[in-house]
């Protein structure tokens, strides 16, 4: 079986599509999973989506399912029933997990697009921050070291924001060489 991941802005790719397509046409096993963010890099679903990605994997011919990717017992559950239909010829499934993206989309991405309401958000992903850092298993350095850094990216990312509602061809200019901004 292959497992496929991907984020929400893919499905408007053709490449994705096309694998959709083939998958259910070819009956593959393949699991594709979608991890939802509320983003596309840089645009919001509302910004570029006509229709729910369910209801799309489902024009393809092909079970589509939605789960909390924060419920780690229930992707298990979910993902091996996908598992098992792709293993037993039953072709391709499409499961897609609402996800809070705690890091940027790519290296040197500063997060600023994404924690558009850093209180909110935070408040959003507390519960399962806190159930991690009181959850058996982990040392609890480790676990204290982590929620730290979440801590650490949510300021970083409230400061830089702030600091770009300022004139923003004042902040270009100097970032600009010497010879450029002349």
């Amino acid at each position: 079986v292959a497992v496929a991941f991907f984020g929400e802005g893919a499905t408007n790719q053709g490449m994705l599509l096309e694998s959709l397509n083939l998958a259910v046409v070819w009956r593959l096993p393949v699991v594709f999973v979608c991890k939802r963010s509320g983003l596309a890099i840089t645009t919001t679903n509302k910004e570029s989506f006509g229709a729910s990605l369910l209801r799309r994997a489902r024009g393809f011919g092909m079970p589509a399912v939605s789960m909390s990717g924060h419920d780690v017992e229930r992707v298990w559950r979910t993902s091996s029933r996908a598992v098992r239909r792709a293993r037993g010829g039953g072709g391709p499934t499409f499961l897609m997990a609402p996800v809070h993206r705690p890091d940027g989309h790519f290296l040197g991405d500063p997060l600023l697009r994404i924690l558009r309401d850093p209180t909110g958000q935070a408040q959003m992903i507390a519960p399962s921050l806190l159930e991690s850092v009181t959850a058996p298993g982990a040392a609890p350095v480790d676990r204290l070291r982590s929620l730290s850094r979440v801590v650490r990216s949510v300021t970083t990312s409230v400061l830089e924001s702030a600091r770009s509602r300022h004139d923003p061809l004042t902040r270009a200019r100097a970032r600009l060489p010497e010879r450029a901004a002349e």
